[in-house]
């Protein structure tokens, strides 16, 4: 695994959730949609299986080999509200999940308006616009962490040789209450951000202060 993820219930947002994949684990590629974009792999002893996109993997061998699989028919009603499926992505929370991120939570992404540019710090400045403008708390089931946050991205700045990017905020976002909180709103924010390809670190300033600093309200 390229980085912590869901894995879905078939090939598409629509499908839903079925587990969480953590970066660095290895689930057994089963098969491949015919456009090679999604894998449907197994994971665990338990013989189960879901779908991936192919950027999620670094396939070991030849992907054309996998055979190409039929999924099953689309739920009715789409869990995920994705406004435009081909702009640049954000992270909200899927409370209570189990997986990986908050205090047991998982990430849903959503699609901005914004269409990916192929420069990455414009890339990673709209999508941070988009979910920095997003005021709502929930949208459906999904929680927004920075709803009551007000934050404008001023600057991105990103080397491709480092992965290194710096980003610089203005504005102010509240104290969180407690430290499930806090981690819901740095893994928000940073997943958002380190989803790009080519970026290794991340460093976030609000002023002359560390966002991560800001939030910080002690160990779990």
């Amino acid at each position: 695994m390229n980085h912590d993820t869901v894995c879905l219930l078939g090939p598409g947002s629509v499908y839903g959730i079925r587990t969480y994949l953590v970066r660095g684990s290895s689930p057994v590629p089963l098969g491949r949609t015919e456009g090679g974009t999604w894998w449907s792999v197994g994971y665990e002893d338990s013989g189960a299986s879901c779908w991936l996109e192919a950027e999620s993997i670094t396939l070991t061998g030849d992907a054309d080999s996998l055979p190409v699989l039929t999924p099953g028919p689309t739920p009715t009603s789409p869990p995920t509200p994705t406004p435009k499926l081909n702009g640049v992505r954000y992270f909200l929370i899927d409370p209570d999940t189990g997986g990986p991120f908050g205090c047991g939570d998982g990430l849903v992404y959503f699609t901005s308006e914004s269409r990916p540019s192929g420069d990455v710090a414009k890339d990673i400045k709209n999508a941070l616009h988009a979910l920095f403008k997003l005021k709502v708390k929930f949208v459906g089931q999904y929680y927004n962490p920075v709803y009551n946050a007000h934050l404008i991205v001023k600057e991105v700045n990103f080397e491709p040789a480092t992965g290194n990017v710096v980003i610089h905020l203005s504005g102010s976002i509240p104290k969180p209450p407690d430290v499930c909180e806090a981690e819901r709103i740095h893994d928000v924010v940073w997943e958002t951000v380190r989803k790009f390809p080519g970026v290794n670190s991340v460093g976030i300033w609000v002023g002359s202060f560390l966002l991560g600093d800001l939030i910080a309200v002690g160990d779990r």
